[in-house]
């Protein structure tokens, strides 16, 4: 099952380091991609509700919603800001 791991907060933190996030999930085979974002103020935001920084995400395709919690964990912002668990909708819904 694939998630989306958003990971929420202020730019002006330091920059989070990833790397212990990366060597587990990219050896496993359960990491799809991922990027950092460019500072919010670089962006727009349509509409009028609220929006929430999005510092980075990153795919990954796993077993469980366990091993999703898990590797988010291994991220920093799951201790100092915030990272959304989303799962992935499939065509067909058929997981849901």
């Amino acid at each position: 099952m694939k998630y989306l791991l958003i990971l929420q907060g202020d730019a002006e933190l330091c920059a989070p380091d990833h790397d212990r996030f990366r060597k587990v999930a990219d050896e496993s085979g359960e990491l799809i991609t991922g990027h950092l974002l460019a500072d919010p103020s670089t962006g727009l935001v349509i509409g009028t509700g609220p929006a929430n920084p999005i510092r980075a995400y990153y795919l990954i395709d796993v077993d469980t919603l366990d091993r999703a919690t898990h590797l988010a964990h291994l991220l920093p912002e799951s201790e100092a800001l915030a990272v959304e668990i989303r799962p992935i909708m499939q065509q067909s819904a058929a997981d849901y």
